[in-house]
C-alpha cells in the first residue's frame, strides 16, 4: 500500500471492478496511475527556476530602468540645448564690514574672483579671509542691491553684466553673421592690425558674457575682437536638432564668424572658446577644409572624448560594465552623434595649427589624463598648455586673473608676429 495526497492505493489486484484496479476508495488505478505521473513528485527544481526567472526580470527591469534614467540625466548635464542655469542653494551666514560668511563647501572654497548673486542682488566674493570645518569668510563687496543673513546665494563666474559699454564702459558694435540657420548676433570691439580674435562661449557661464572677464586686456593690447553666439544659445537660432552635438554641427557658426571677419578686413584669426565653444572650434579645425586665415587656436576647456566621459558618468550613476557599451550606444542614437567625430584624443594627430590649452585640474568632464595625452599626440609641439589648480572649465580666468591673461596675450601677440 502506498499513501500520496491522502489518499491510499491498493499495489495488488483485490477489489477490482469492470475491469479496473480499485484502491480502497473505489478510485480506478489508470486513473490514480495518471494523476501520479502528471504530478511532480520533487516541485522544488520548478519553483527554483521560476524564482531565478523572476529574478532576472525584476533585474532587467531595474537595470533597463537605470538606463533610461541615465540618459535622461546626461541629457540635462551635457547634451541640454542652453546655457546651464545655476540654482541659489548658499545660505548666507552673516555679512559686513566688507567681508562674508558663508558655509564650507568645494564652490565657497574655490580661491579667485567670483561673483555672488541672490533673487535681489549682486556682488562679488574675493580672497579667503579665514576657513574652518563648517564655515568660510571671504572678501566681499556688494554691487547692486543688498545681502542679509539669511539670503540664499549662488557664485557663478561671470563678474560683470550687460554688454561691453554698461559693464566696462568699453565702445562696440553689434554686428551680425550670416550662419545656414540664420543671423548670430555678435559685439564687435575695434582694435588695430588684421588679426581678429573670435570668442566663442561655452555653455556654463552668461553666454557671451564670458567675455566680458578678459575683454579688458585684450583692449588694451589693441586687438580687434569679435564675441559671437551660435545656435540654440538664446540669441543665435534655434537648432533643428534637440541637442548640442559637441562641436558636431555647431563649428558651421564659427565658419560663419570667419567668413564675416574676412568680409570686414581681417586676414587672420584667432579663434578662442571655452567648453562647448572650444569643442566647436576643434570640430572646424576638422571640417573647414581651408585654415589659410586661422594663425592659432585658444582652448579653454574642451571635452576631449564625449564617449569616455559619457562612459564615466554611467559608471559613476552606478551602469554596471557589461551594459556601458549599449548604454553609450543608446547615448549617441537618442542625441545624434558620432563618437569617433568628436574624438579629439583620437584625431589629434590632424591638428596643424598652433594650440593653447587652457585647463583645470578638476574639470568633471576631461581629466588632466586625457588633457596631457591630447597636448603629447598633437605632432610639432603645437601645443601649449596651462593648468589652473582647482579650475573648471569656463572659469579657469577666475582661478588666476592675472596668470590667464597674460598666456593668452603672450600666445596671440607670438602669431600676430610670426
Amino acid at each position: 500500500m502506498s499513501v500520496y495526497a491522502g489518499c491510499v492505493f491498493s499495489g495488488g489486484s483485490e477489489g477490482s471492478r469492470d475491469g479496473f484496479m480499485l484502491g480502497t476508495r473505489g478510485t480506478p488505478q489508470s486513473i490514480l496511475r495518471t494523476t501520479i505521473f502528471a504530478m511532480d513528485p520533487n516541485p522544488w527544481p520548478r519553483r527554483y527556476k521560476v524564482i531565478v526567472l523572476v529574478s532576472l526580470a525584476v533585474t532587467v527591469l531595474v537595470l533597463g530602468t537605470k538606463v533610461v534614467q541615465f540618459s535622461q540625466k546626461i541629457g540635462t548635464d551635457m547634451f541640454s540645448q542652453h546655457i546651464i542655469e545655476v540654482s541659489y542653494d548658499i545660505d548666507v551666514l552673516g555679512v559686513g564690514g566688507g567681508r562674508i560668511t558663508l558655509p564650507r563647501t568645494a564652490a565657497t572654497e574655490r580661491v579667485g574672483l567670483w561673483s555672488i548673486e541672490s533673487e535681489s542682488a549682486q556682488g562679488q566674493v574675493a580672497e579667503i579671509i579665514s576657513i574652518t570645518d563648517s564655515e568660510v569668510e571671504r572678501v566681499f563687496m556688494a554691487t547692486e542691491g543688498e545681502f542679509s543673513a539669511g539670503d540664499k546665494v549662488r557664485l557663478l563666474g561671470d563678474v560683470y553684466f550687460g554688454d561691453p559699454k554698461e559693464a566696462l564702459n568699453i565702445t562696440f558694435e553689434t554686428v551680425r553673421a550670416i550662419s545656414p540657420l540664420g543671423i548670430n548676433p555678435a559685439w564687435y570691439v575695434d582694435g588695430d592690425g588684421e588679426t581678429w580674435v573670435i570668442y566663442v562661449h561655452g555653455r556654463t557661464g552668461s553666454g557671451r558674457g564670458e567675455a566680458l572677464r578678459f575683454l579688458p586686456a585684450l583692449k588694451e593690447e589693441r586687438l580687434p575682437v569679435l564675441v559671437i553666439s551660435y545656435r540654440s544659445d538664446g540669441l543665435a537660432p534655434e537648432a533643428p536638432a534637440a541637442s548640442v552635438g559637441w562641436g558636431y554641427d555647431e563649428w558651421l557658426d564659427i565658419k560663419a564668424a570667419v567668413r564675416f571677419a574676412e568680409s570686414e578686413g581681417a586676414k587672420r584669426v584667432v579663434l578662442f572658446g571655452s567648453d562647448l565653444g572650444a569643442n566647436a572650434i576643434m570640430t572646424y579645425l576638422h571640417e573647414a577644409g581651408d585654415l589659410t586665415p586661422v594663425a592659432g587656436v585658444v582652448l579653454e576647456g574642451p571635452v576631449l572624448d564625449v564617449q569616455a566621459t559619457v562612459d564615466r558618468a554611467a559608471a559613476e550613476f552606478g551602469i554596471p560594465g557589461i551594459l556601458r557599451p549599449f548604454t553609450s550606444g543608446l547615448v549617441r542614437v537618442r542625441y545624434g552623434i558620432d563618437w569617433p567625430d568628436v574624438d579629439q584624443i583620437d584625431r589629434a594627430s590632424q591638428f596643424d595649427v598652433p594650440i593653447l590649452l587652457l585647463a583645470g585640474t578638476e574639470d568633471p568632464l576631461t581629466p588632466m589624463s586625457a588633457v596631457e595625452q591630447f597636448a603629447a599626440a598633437v605632432p610639432d609641439d603645437l601645443v601649449t598648455l596651462v593648468t589652473f589648480e582647482g579650475g573648471l572649465p569656463g572659469t579657469l580666468w577666475n582661478v588666476d586673473p592675472d596668470v590667464y591673461e597674460a598666456a593668452v596675450l603672450e600666445f596671440v601677440t607670438r602669431l600676430i608676429a610670426s
